[in-house]
């Protein structure tokens, strides 16, 4: 039996959640014309052609990514208010999350070829490295789920 402050919290979560899938939606939707702004803001001239494309096409991999990953997020906060979340579509999701940090990372380490920066290294190796604990993760709930399902069907 769980809380009633952790189901409370889990709520507010995916609240957040889905505000952050509208909030995404709109930036992806909104890219080309928000990059263009932000360069001419910050360095007082558009970027050229090329890097704009690349810094574009990063930026929907990100984007994209990571409204699949809260999509997932929100699930996973669904089985928890449910009070359900030892079980194997939950680990599935969690898998399926490490699935989509790797892109990112990967993306963002090529990224440096094109856009040398500290910054896009650290991004590359943060996502790469969630990558890599998210699937373990993943796997530490299907296990917990497989005793969860042995320990309801012992008498």
């Amino acid at each position: 039996m769980q809380s009633n402050s952790v189901k409370v919290l889990s709520r507010m979560m995916e609240g957040l959640c889905t505000a952050c899938m509208a909030l995404g939606a709109a930036v992806i939707v909104s890219l080309p014309w928000t990059l263009r702004w932000y360069l001419r803001y910050y360095y007082g001239h558009s970027a050229p052609g090329r890097q704009y494309a690349f810094m574009l096409g990063l930026l929907y991999l990100s984007g994209i990514c990571a409204f699949i990953i809260l999509g997932y997020g929100r699930r996973i906060l669904r089985d928890i208010v449910n009070g359900n979340p030892f079980t194997f579509s939950t680990a599935r999701r969690i898998r399926a999350i490490a699935g989509w940090c790797a892109p990112i990372g990967l993306g963002y380490l090529l990224g440096t070829l094109a856009l040398p920066s500290v910054f896009v290294v650290l991004v590359g190796l943060a996502f790469s490295f969630a990558a890599v604990l998210v699937l373990i993760l993943s796997e530490l709930f299907r296990q917990a789920a497989g005793y969860k399902q042995e320990n309801d069907l012992t008498i």
